[in-house]
């Protein structure tokens, strides 16, 4: 795992150069209920009628660079809190059981789109995939490219047979129909990753 944060960090200021004064937490005037996080300022709100969060640094870096997490707020928070001593902010909207569908991506994206134009926040973030958060970061990622400045994953699920799998049947008869999707398309989908490549 720490490799791969010193990799996240590594390609962040590569790709993302900081100057400039530093901004304090008063610029960001978030909504909701405020209250503190390890000992920095939270904000808690609702967006599009799903839970919202948002945790300013203490002295944000020029731009407003933030991270951001569609799943498990406060579940092994190592990197939030280096990301937050950082000057970054930490967001978090809850797509967690949307499992990366079309629809999760598109709530994700008015989200950014909130942050960035409202807040100020940089138009480009880290994404935080961490467990089942990995299928809505890789997903979201790939359909916006140009607004993801560093892909943090952090043991993703993305293999849906692994999780949430047959055996846990609600949960799998919900992903079924958040993607819109029946038993024969996954055997389809099962029987074409297996089949080998023609002969050129």
């Amino acid at each position: 795992m720490k490799r791969l944060f010193t990799l996240a960090l590594l390609l962040t200021f590569l790709l993302n150069p900081v100057s400039g004064p530093a901004h304090s937490i008063q610029d960001s005037a978030f909504p909701g209920a405020k209250s503190q996080w390890c000992g920095y300022e939270r904000h808690d709100f609702k967006f599009n009628d799903r839970n919202a969060i948002v945790v300013a640094p203490r002295e944000a870096l020029p731009g407003k660079p933030w991270i951001w997490r569609p799943a498990f707020f406060n579940a092994f928070p190592s990197v939030d809190l280096a990301m937050l001593a950082l000057g970054y902010h930490v967001a978090y909207y809850d797509l967690t059981h949307l499992y990366g569908s079309p629809r999760a991506v598109q709530l994700g994206t008015e989200f950014f789109n909130e942050m960035v134009s409202r807040y100020g926040l940089k138009n480009k973030v880290i994404v935080e995939g961490f467990s089942r958060g990995g299928m809505f970061a890789v997903n979201w990622a790939a359909a916006n490219p140009d607004k993801v400045s560093c892909l943090y994953l952090d043991a993703p699920v993305c293999d849906v047979e692994s999780w949430p799998g047959r055996k846990q049947e609600k949960l799998w008869n919900d992903f079924l129909a958040e993607w819109n999707l029946n038993e024969n398309d996954m055997a389809f989908q099962r029987q074409s990753a297996r089949q080998p490549e023609a002969d050129s």
